[in-house]
């Protein structure tokens, strides 16, 4: 099991190095080589929460860091939010909301128990083997949301303000999901989006 965690954390870590390797911004190699030594700390972990613990430091930085490559700063990430969330949690929460059901259901296709994860705990009660796939694909979202914010496919007037948080217009929904399932039909490394 803790290997298996292991490897878990380390490529989502790593395919954020792969993100943030796009773009050259000042001193970025600096925290490039921070998330290695993140990988490295992982792989030389003694049980599962201390991965946890190191996965989620990382997560934080990781967040804080996107704002370089955003155009608008409507859409800045001050915090990882999911109950009242900004533009960005909000667009994050959507996408990682499809990414999770289309795992979810390839998993159970393909036969596999979904409750039973390695990095998120199988003692939940939910799909940790779900989320456990979900965090490799987590910089891919990441990217494609960025990349839809800076074309302005996404605009900061494409949100409603309710009681709980921004949320998607009708309207937006849709074109989101449209852009979303045409990213989820690319197959070759080289068709992934870049950050603009």
């Amino acid at each position: 099991v803790l290997c298996i965690a292991k490897e878990f954390a380390a490529g989502k870590i790593q395919n954020y190095i792969a993100l943030f390797q796009q773009r050259f911004l000042k001193d970025q190699y600096l925290f490039i080589n921070e998330l290695e030594g993140v990988i490295r700390q992982m792989y030389q972990a003694g049980d599962v929460d201390q991965v946890r613990g190191l996965e989620g430091a990382a997560a934080k930085k990781i967040y804080h860091r996107l704002n370089n490559f955003i155009d608008d700063d409507a859409f800045f990430l001050q915090k990882r939010d999911r109950r009242s969330p900004d533009r960005m949690n909000s667009l994050l929460n959507f996408g990682y909301y499809l990414l999770f059901s289309r795992i979810n259901a390839t998993v159970r296709a393909v036969g596999l128990n979904p409750y039973l994860g390695f990095l998120h705990s199988p003692q939940d009660n939910y799909e940790s083997l779900v989320c456990d796939i979900e965090e490799l694909f987590r910089a891919r979202i990441d990217r494609f949301i960025i990349r839809l914010i800076n074309l302005k496919v996404v605009k900061r007037d494409d949100f409603i303000e309710t009681e709980r948080g921004l949320y998607l217009k009708k309207d937006a929904v849709k074109k989101f999901i449209d852009q979303f399932e045409a990213e989820m039909e690319k197959k070759s490394p080289k068709d992934t989006l870049s950050l603009k």
